[in-house]
């Protein structure tokens, strides 16, 4: 199970997407929350946390026909 709980942590870690182009690309919190259907509290969390996942990632690259890109990084 350890492994399981590392290889979660590295795709948290691992990200290119953050939190300042996401709120360049739509102009705050709640426009990003809406644009991506998510709760406002959502993306405040990813800024609180430092980062944003790299499944989250990949809807933002999706909903911004790749302007901004989800990428894992290598270790």
């Amino acid at each position: 199970m350890a492994a399981t709980v590392d290889a979660r942590h590295d795709l948290w870690l691992n990200r290119i997407v953050t939190y300042n182009d996401l709120i360049k690309e739509f102009g705050s919190n709640v426009g990003a929350a809406n644009a991506l259907g998510v709760s406002r509290q959502l993306v405040h969390c990813w800024k609180t946390r430092g980062g944003i996942p790299f499944e989250a990632q990949y809807r933002i690259q999706l909903k911004t026909r790749g302007k901004l890109k989800a990428k894992l990084l290598p270790r």
